[in-house]
């Protein structure tokens, strides 16, 4: 794990990651900056499992509002209920770059290896501060207890200390719910099950603690580091040759600013000579439906090594076993047609290579057995296409001057934007983002 400090490509401070807002001084500057003439727009992720899922995130937000009036919040949660590490983190690449989060709130269950591969994965796609979250308390074991509720106590208080030693290797904030709890059964007299709805979820007590927990490390303290080396976030004034204006970067992510409403300005965008739209990293893919009578997706990951049309996908499942684990299956695209046919236990790549699927991101298995329900044959699997690019645009406002991804996923280098505007005085400015691990 010590070599996780020589990946980074920006010095982080001494701070304790679990100091309340420790690593996330961008977001909560972006967020106390705001004022009713200048409204910042501020993206924050809620993301885990079923944990998260509950309502307690909510009040989170609602808290965040009321504190940051004058804000431009964006909050979504993609939590998946059952999904841990191992899980969340092959799906997270299709959740969370293409939301262009300015925090992640992450909690989840799983193994540490999976864990930080999630959390690596999430930063080196993404400019967002990260926000992670301990295990809450289920239960203290009595000196009588048996080994193995033991053995899990103890394995859930060495997470945390790992947890934090993770967020200091990699800039992420931490929010020690666990000491929270503790803190709260000491003080209230009360034993775990008091917050619990059953072995494991928080009822509206448990909730209302939760909440309270992770408001409290969102706070703004200009003495705690930012999450982000300083050249992360980058504003570029654009500087214009008539009606061309050329800008180097470093980074994965361009956004323009247009003037608050500007008239119609038909724009072009190239990087290093060609569209955005030519960019395979600048497509994505929705979550696949559901698998059968469960909440999850049936498909947990679906990538591409050509450049994809802008359409929907269908695979239809034939030949099912009784435990799932293994089918035939065959996709057809909207506008690509019939694109070959696969087994659920082998690695698949379509006739034009716009679909190509992981074994081990097929759900169903895992489906049948947390639903007991077998899966019909014939069942069908959907998902689309979805461009993180622009390669032309109006820019036209409407009185809120919102950025404009032009490119989302290119490759983490150095590039040359060029712009041909009509108007280019109805350009702001252009912000490119570099993800702090290459």
């Amino acid at each position: 794990m010590l070599n996780l400090l020589a990946a980074l490509t920006f010095s982080i401070s001494a701070a304790p990651s679990d100091v309340p807002g420790a690593y996330i001084q961008r977001t909560m500057r972006l967020l106390a900056e705001s004022t009713p003439a200048r409204r910042n727009r501020v993206r924050i992720l809620f993301y885990g499992q079923s944990i998260t899922v509950q309502d307690w995130w909510r009040q989170v937000e609602a808290d965040l509002r009321r504190r940051y009036p004058s804000a431009d919040l964006v909050v979504e949660n993609r939590a998946i209920g059952g999904f841990a590490a191992n899980l969340l983190g092959r799906i997270a690449p299709i959740d969370v770059a293409p939301f262009k989060p300015d925090l992640v709130i992450l909690h989840d269950y799983g193994g540490e290896p999976d864990y930080e591969a999630m959390v690596r994965d999430i930063r080196r796609r993404t400019t967002a501060e990260l926000l992670l979250q301990t295990d809450h308390l289920t239960e203290i074991p009595s000196p009588d207890a048996g080994e193995e509720a033991r053995r899990g106590y103890e394995w859930h208080n060495a997470h945390t200390d790992w947890l934090k030693r993770l967020g200091n290797e990699l800039g992420c904030g931490v929010v020690d719910v666990r000491a929270a709890w503790r803190k709260h059964l000491r003080q209230t007299g009360l034993e775990p099950q008091a917050l619990l709805s059953d072995h494991v979820h928080l009822n509206p007590a448990g909730m209302d603690l939760m909440a309270k927990a992770v408001s409290g490390a969102l706070v703004r303290d200009s003495r705690q580091p930012e999450g982000l080396p300083k050249d992360a976030v980058v504003v570029h004034k654009p500087v214009w040759q008539g009606k061309r204006a050329t800008i180097e970067f470093t980074g994965n992510r361009v956004d323009v600013v247009p003037l608050e409403k500007g008239p119609s300005n038909p724009t072009k965008f190239l990087i290093d000579g060609k569209p955005p739209s030519a960019y395979l990293g600048c497509y994505t893919f929705s979550r696949a439906t559901t698998a059968h009578k469960a909440w999850f997706p049936a498909l947990i990951g679906v990538r591409a090594e050509e450049v994809p049309l802008w359409e929907a996908w269908t695979a239809t499942l034939t030949n099912i076993s009784p435990d799932g684990k293994t089918f035939d299956f065959s996709v057809k695209g909207s506008r690509t047609g019939e694109d070959g046919a696969g087994r659920s236990d082998l690695p698949f790549r379509s006739n034009s290579g716009r679909v190509l699927i992981d074994p081990k991101d097929w759900a169903v298995d895992y489906a049948m057995a947390v639903m007991g329900e077998p899966t019909p044959e014939g069942f069908e699997v959907k998902w689309s296409v979805v461009s993180m690019w622009v390669d032309e645009s109006s820019l036209v406002t409407k009185g809120k001057m919102a950025p404009l991804t032009i490119a989302n996923g290119l490759p983490n280098g150095k590039h040359t934007l060029e712009i041909e505007s009509e108007k280019p005085e109805a350009i702001v400015s252009v912000v490119t983002y570099r993800p702090p691990l290459p």
